[in-house]
């Protein structure tokens, strides 16, 4: 009865074990990171501050409006598709939905948390499966080495692509399974549930288990290998057909955005230094300079060389891991083949996005070894802890980096004494569970310090944003965007834009709910972006920001509010103050389409002049030859070591805009000596407002930067002619307004005169659709191809445009077959029918 019991134990306690000991550990480290409630801080670092939170915030308004197509909330509208399926297709996502909306900070931290307690889970699984009856408590420390290993810690702020994790391990169990002849269900459910929870690194492990399967079949010596490849193309496709419904239009989605058409960045890393990357707290940047973060654990930096002295592991199992270990280093060294591992497409920023493929093999080799320590021999460990030792020595006094050599010496001294002695001396009563202790201590030391020495180093290229910082900004934008929203109800006839200089992040709209110009996301339309950032606005790789934008910008694009902290001169109007938060209206907002001459079709934007590019598109619009940015102003350069001073003279009364191309810089910004803004809030690649200024008036500007970034000739400064603007948009305003049955579905009733088009701000995505009079219309593409018009007959007319996801009918059809296909091969209806019956007889 006891021997059951502890067996009942085991089965219990295990798995328990390995999901709460990277739970703890990760929790300590955010505990003496500093992560609230036990700081100031959240886990808002580089791009989970910039992008996702946002995301996360946005997903509990998309859901509640049943809304997953299309949304004007970011990018002047953008479809969902693609960024569903790469930031929020995960179901550890609907924890967002179990706080407050204050609190989406502490959720998305949860979900971290979670998701690396999960990781552990998973690879418990994988080594009582494989290890059968030898597996112990001690492969417990191997769970935790997976769940926080170097990729995860180093990339703690990247949530989405740690679902692939979780079921890797789980993947490579049900591929034994496969090729020891058993059925294959259980790999297509996990394969299809990977792929929907998160696609993008879910590819990286299926690059990995194809590997894995050559280097089995290999140990096997090649048995039945031509009829287990078929089976496994087989069971692979079968998880792609049954997510065609949700990749294809994603995918397709993502061809289109910046990051899919970037140009290759080499990399290359020598194997030494990846080898330092192996060592805890040893960080190395997850920039584009920086090498790979492979961090498996101290112990299986001990344990791999021992691996190949193990006499339980065949010569072909010794020379498959090393041909597999090869590979895996040498793509983390040679660029190419890295390149090959993304699919032929750059990472940006964040290189070495598989690289977890290495650390999971290492750890579970190692893992196989541990428990077979008292049959390797001392003249095999002592060299290697030498080694060790000798190595510590040139890493701290040769490597890139100085991890902590107290910490390395400490785990050095605690391992060996483990490997000596603890597998040498089991018989000493309660020894074994002595050492088995302080190897778990030690795992968890180390692992805890390697995570928190991550954010450590996350911090210094992105600082995490203090947790009430985060609070005020995102509750007052969006109490005053619900204060718009209350004062000018948005119907199906009255659909606006919304923007704020007060901007944490460019995805603010779709966590406020209001319909932003603003975003910053892997799958944005790269063209409409870079044709507003030729007008001058903020635009960089994947991101555009409401900085530099005028009169000009703002009515044409219909930004019929601006929610302010600041108190503005121009022509609008102020209708309410919120907290800190002053709301502006703006007159001329037009709404999203309207009439417009067809010269609008040949306008392409003037690059590097800003102010040219909206006089030109004023006129191109309103057929006029009337400029409302008036002529140039003078401007003198006097730079300094780290100063760009401007002494701008104003030609002509009224307000004064001033741009220089520099680059992406949040220098601080003077104007006569007064900041303008926030200090380091204003970015200065984009159009400066200087206020209003008298004919003759001079002014200095000051930006705090290197004169070196300046692109030579870029500066320049224009006064707008706001009477000028005011006339060009009376002539644009029309008669009536378009009708949105819903973000993808407008319905506009308009009377077109010669020479004239339906022009919009919705730019331009494959999907659209539109029709005259019930009958199909070509959309034509404006400004550089960024934007949608339409060409409609002289006279009364209806049109109609239409936004449906390219691919979404094709992968519904695909995945309909796939899951008809898969019901009758695996007989789950005669399951499911007997699971019904066997639930009756136990309710009865």
């Amino acid at each position: 009865m006891a021997r059951w019991c502890l067996v009942l134990n085991k089965k219990i306690l295990y798995p328990i074990a390995a999901f709460l000991l990277p739970f703890t550990v990760i929790t300590l480290a955010f505990v003496a990171f500093g992560i609230y409630p036990f700081g100031i801080k959240t886990i808002l670092t580089t791009d989970m501050s910039m992008q996702y939170i946002e995301f996360y915030g946005g997903l509990r308004n998309l859901l509640s409006q049943g809304n997953l197509i299309y949304s004007f909330n970011l990018a002047m509208g953008m479809p969902l598709t693609g960024l569903f399926a790469y930031y929020l297709s995960s179901p550890f996502s609907l924890i967002v939905l179990l706080f407050p909306k204050a609190m989406i900070t502490e959720a998305v931290t949860l979900i971290i948390i979670l998701k690396l307690a999960s990781c552990g889970l998973t690879f418990y699984f994988l080594l009582k499966y494989y290890l059968k009856e030898r597996f112990e408590a001690i492969h417990l420390v191997f769970c935790l080495f997976y769940a926080l290993m170097g990729y995860t810690t180093a990339f703690y702020f990247s949530p989405m692509w740690f679902d692939a994790l979780i079921y890797l391990p789980l993947l490579v169990i049900e591929l034994h399974k496969i090729m020891k002849g058993k059925s294959a269900l259980m790999f297509i459910l996990c394969l299809t549930a990977s792929l929907f929870s998160g696609f993008y690194t879910t590819v990286f492990a299926l690059i990995f288990l194809a590997i894995y399967f050559l280097y089995q079949s290999y140990c096997s010596g090649f048995k039945g290998f031509l009829k287990q490849s078929l089976k496994l193309l087989w069971v692979v496709v079968v998880p792609f057909a049954l997510t065609a419904f949700f990749l294809i239009p994603a995918i397709l989605q993502m061809a289109g955005s910046y990051g899919f058409n970037s140009e290759p960045v080499s990399a290359y890393t020598a194997p030494w230094f990846l080898l330092e990357r192996m060592l805890p707290a040893s960080y190395s940047s997850f920039a584009s300079d920086g090498t790979a973060n492979v961090y498996s654990g101290f112990l299986c930096l001990l344990l791999l060389p021992i691996y190949f002295f193990n006499k339980n592991v065949t010569k072909r199992q010794k020379i498959g891991a090393a041909a597999v270990l090869g590979f895996l280093i040498l793509s983390m060294c040679v660029w190419k083949l890295g390149y090959v591992w993304q699919g032929f497409r750059p990472a940006i920023y964040f290189n070495f996005r598989f690289s977890f493929v290495l650390s999971f093999f290492v750890i579970f080799l190692c893992a196989q070894v541990v428990d077979g320590l008292n049959e390797i021999s001392l003249r095999v460990k002592i060299p290697v802890l030498c080694t060790m030792l000798i190595f510590l020595a040139f890493v701290q006094f040769k490597g890139q980096t100085h991890p902590p050599m107290v910490l390395n010496l400490v785990l050095l001294a605690g391992y060996a004494a483990y490997l000596i002695w603890g597998s040498a001396l089991p018989k000493i009563k309660h020894f074994k569970h002595i050492a088995v202790a302080v190897v778990f201590l030690l795992a968890s030391l180390e692992t805890g310090v390697n995570a928190y020495t991550m954010m450590k180093g996350a911090e210094k290229l992105h600082k995490n944003d203090e947790r009430d910082f985060f609070r005020w900004v995102s509750g007052s934008v969006s109490a005053a965007a619900d204060n718009i929203k209350s004062l000018d109800p948005p119907t199906e006839t009255n659909l606006y834009r919304t923007e704020t200089d007060m901007l944490r992040s460019s995805n603010q709209g779709l966590a406020a709910g209001y319909n932003s110009l603003s975003v910053f996301a892997s799958v944005t339309n790269e063209q409409s972006l870079q044709d507003m950032g030729k007008l001058g606005i903020l635009y960089a790789y994947k991101n555009l920001a409401y900085y530099g934008s005028t009169e000009v910008i703002d009515s044409i694009w219909g930004i019929r509010y601006k929610i302010s902290m600041y108190k503005r001169e121009q022509s609008y109007e102020k209708i309410n103050t919120i907290g800190e938060l002053n709301i502006y209206k703006n007159p001329n907002a037009l709404p999203l389409m309207f009439p417009a001459r067809e010269e609008i079709l040949g306008y392409s934007c003037t690059p590097n002049d800003p102010f040219e590019a909206q006089n030109e598109l004023v006129n191109a619009l309103c057929g006029g030859s009337k400029d409302v940015f008036l002529p140039e102003n003078s401007v003198e350069l006097t730079p300094f070591d780290e100063e760009l001073n401007f002494t701008i003279n104003a030609q002509a009364e009224g307000y004064l805009y001033f741009y220089a191309d520099i680059g992406i810089s949040t220098a601080p910004v003077y104007i006569n000596g007064v900041l303008l803004g926030r200090d380091n809030d204003m970015y200065t690649r984009g159009i400066i407002a200087c206020g209003y200024r008298r004919a003759g008036e001079s002014l200095t500007l000051t930006i705090k930067d290197k004169p070196s970034r300046l692109r030579e000739g870029s500066a320049r400064s224009r006064t707008i002619d706001l009477q000028a603007l005011e006339q060009a948009m009376s002539k644009l305003k029309p008669e009536t307004q378009p009708v949105f049955n819903s973000s993808s579905s407008i319905k506009y009733d308009v009377n077109i005169e010669e020479g004239e088009l339906i022009f919009t701000t919705i730019p331009y995505a494959n999907g659209w659709k539109a029709v005259v009079d019930g009958k199909p219309a070509e959309i034509e593409k404006t400004m550089d191809g960024g934007f949608i018009a339409v060409k409609v007959p002289v006279g009364r007319h209806t049109m109609q445009l239409s936004y449906f996801p390219p691919g979404l009918a094709l992968g519904i059809v695909i995945s309909a077959l796939a899951l008809v296909v898969f019901v009758v091969k695996y007989k789950l209806i005669s399951y499911i029918i007997a699971l019904i019956k066997r639930l009756a007889g136990a309710k009865g």
